[in-house]
């Protein structure tokens, strides 16, 4: 893909009908990502940041402009074709981690893989890979409820990452762990950006999330304000 860039988006507006009223969530909103970068989109609550990862991820779609990733236009995607995109190529992490109470460890990470025309040994091998990249490989026969909320977390990303998606959502993902078990996610999260060239893009207004980040696209009311590569400073 030309100069790297796996995600390309201009002029982007995404808008949302309010009764009678419209709300602009997103508004002219231009960025090209590059494979491997570790990026955070940042910004208060209701600025905008989960209304452009769920584009990126292909779960919504542009009102004007376009987004575009791995190649594929967002906005012309079919529903069967936004998820086979998400299917194949997308990780997704989430704040409230997602995991289904009733499956063990090793079933929820295994869930992603279930939808790839992969057989039973090959499955076994990534979820066992994937949990031992997150350091809870002895946890793969426990249920969530035994879980503390860090390994939990861990959990979710070992889903995510397992079958090594090029791009990884990561939607505020460490809004409820404490400091310690944050920084050990995020520390994870480095290392697997570094070994496997993994595209991670935050959307997070936690100072955790932020010192990590090797660029910041800062969002306020629907627009990018500032957009800064930095060296993280943990």
């Amino acid at each position: 893909m030309e100069n790297n860039h796996i995600i390309k988006i201009k002029d982007l507006v995404k808008i949302y009908p309010m009764g009678m009223r419209k709300l602009t969530a997103l508004q002219d909103i231009n960025l090209s990502i590059k494979k491997g970068e570790f990026t955070g989109v940042v910004g208060p609550s209701g600025s905008g940041k989960t209304t452009l990862l769920n584009i990126i991820g292909a779960l919504d779609h542009p009102t004007k402009g376009y987004a575009e990733v791995l190649g594929h236009k967002i906005e012309s995607l079919t529903d069967t074709k936004a998820a086979k995109l998400r299917n194949q190529n997308v990780g997704f992490i989430f704040q409230s981690y997602n995991l289904l109470p009733i499956y063990s460890v090793y079933e929820n990470v295994e869930l992603p893989l279930l939808l790839l025309d992969m057989d039973k040994p090959k499955r076994r091998e990534m979820v066992k890979e994937a949990l031992d990249w997150l350091g809870i490989l002895d946890k793969i026969d426990s249920k969530p409820s035994q879980l503390s909320g860090g390994e939990r977390q861990r959990v979710s990303v070992a889903r995510a990452m397992v079958k090594r998606p090029e791009i990884v959502l990561a939607d505020e993902p460490t809004a409820n762990l404490d400091s310690k078990n944050a920084h050990n996610i995020l520390e994870r999260m480095v290392k697997l950006n570094e070994e496997l060239e993994t595209t991670f893009i935050f959307a997070s207004h936690d100072h955790k999330v932020i010192q990590y980040l090797r660029r910041q696209i800062v969002l306020e009311d629907g627009r990018v304000s500032e957009d800064e590569r930095k060296s993280p400073d943990h």
